[in-house]
């Protein structure tokens, strides 16, 4: 039966037309910019507004991606199977090339029903990413938010253009889905395609590009800790003595999650280890202001400001407090944490003033830096203990059975 249009509805068609040309934009923008940042670490995009607005944030969370496929692509599926379903189902545009997805004799009654039972599910599953974006990962993303609300739109275009709710057939609506569900699939299997080439380009890149500074797996690097305010550039700050058989050099980044859990691991190794175990922080802020070794233009806007601020707090002693209290509350990380943190450590305005504007502090978090990327240090956090790079799981029970293999 030829679905009738009157001058509402043709708008409403077109206004689902749009917003599915729209969702297959922002879903291919939402890919590609998910790429950059495995590749990365972080990048300028317009949509890193601010730590709660913050595509990057999204973009590195163990959210991004389900089944190794990255959430654009499966918005890219979604919406090209809603674009199908409105173009099958609302109008008479019925080309030769929707017989290759087995659809040129569905009805228009069970495309009509699919369009309306793909769009609801697809809101809910909008929803529940909105809420694990917001409570799990701490930001939200805002190319992310279009998709959802293009999703939103979609779903009240099915509801104005279907038949009443009470006589919803579902059995019609799951049949046109199926259909729907074709293009889904080939897009989806196009995107994984698509990704496991682009990991094994990355990866054949940067094994050429490093080729020569790459060292064999069990090399010990020269980490040199500086164990007083008066040598080098200034102290490493550490916990434990400078005589312990084990030292664990971390390379981190305040603003980096994954930076956080480390940290809270390192604590309980300390209280498990005590003197044992040496425990030596070093900066490297994804953020080439401060940080040379850095390659992008990009990066984690408060990253620099935080590392200063901890050595500023460490001057005067307070280092690990403000550490802790920085990672405590990265959740909620604004462009001015860096200063409540330090005042609630203890500094006053003039030693944050004093300390924004030191040159010796940011020649050291550059200093370390550029030790970083002499040890290979491809992103945040790196550990090495004893030298070596530390591949391995970071749980403190973990970590407890790589430090008494050493002591």
């Amino acid at each position: 039966m030829q679905y009738e249009t009157n001058e509402k509805s043709k708008k409403v068609i077109t206004i689902a037309i749009i917003s599915a040309v729209l969702g297959l934009a922002l879903s291919l923008y939402t890919l590609v910019h998910h790429y950059k940042v495995k590749e990365l670490g972080a990048t300028d995009a317009f949509c890193n507004i601010s730590e709660t607005l913050n595509c990057d944030a999204v973009a590195n969370s163990a959210y991004s991606e389900f089944l190794t496929i990255p959430l654009g692509g499966y918005g890219l599926g979604f919406f090209a199977a809603c674009l199908y379903l409105i173009l099958a189902g609302f109008t008479s545009f019925r080309p030769n090339f929707l017989a290759l997805w087995l659809a040129k004799d569905a009805s228009q009654e069970s495309l009509q029903h699919g369009f309306l039972l793909f769009t609801t599910i697809g809101l809910v599953v909008s929803v529940g990413l909105g809420l694990i974006s917001h409570f799990a990962v701490g930001s939200l993303c805002p190319t992310c938010m279009g998709i959802y609300a293009l999703s939103f739109v979609l779903l009240i275009c099915a509801f104005w253009l279907n038949i009443p709710i009470s006589k919803y057939k579902m059995g019609q609506g799951i049949r046109g889905s199926i259909y729907a569900v074709i293009p889904v699939l080939l897009l989806l299997g196009a995107t994984l395609v698509f990704s496991k080439a682009r990991t094994s380009n990355v990866a054949n890149d940067t094994a050429d590009h490093d080729h020569e500074k790459k060292a064999a797996p069990n090399t010990v690097f020269n980490l040199e800790i500086s164990t007083s305010p008066y040598s080098r550039l200034g102290e490493d700050y550490r916990k434990g003595s400078d005589d312990a058989k084990v030292t664990l050099v971390e390379f981190a980044d305040f603003e980096c999650p994954a930076c956080g859990d480390l940290a809270m691991s390192l604590k309980q190794v300390h209280e498990q280890f005590g003197d044992k175990v040496r425990i030596v922080f070093k900066n490297f802020p994804l953020h080439r202001d401060c940080n040379p070794a850095y390659p992008n233009s990009g990066g984690h806007q408060n990253a620099c400001n935080i590392a200063i601020m901890a050595r500023c707090a460490g001057q005067y002693g307070k280092f690990w407090q403000f550490h802790d209290l920085a990672f405590v509350e990265q959740r909620g990380l604004h462009s001015q944490s860096y200063i409540e943190w330090a005042k609630k450590v203890g500094l006053t305005d003039a030693q944050i003033e004093t300390c924004k504007k030191s040159k010796d502090i940011r020649e050291k978090i550059a200093d370390d830096g550029r030790l970083g990327d002499d040890v290979q240090v491809e992103g945040t956090p790196s550990l090495y203990i004893n030298g070596r790079k530390y591949e391995g799981r970071r749980s403190p029970s973990d970590l407890a059975a790589e430090i008494a293999k050493y002591l």
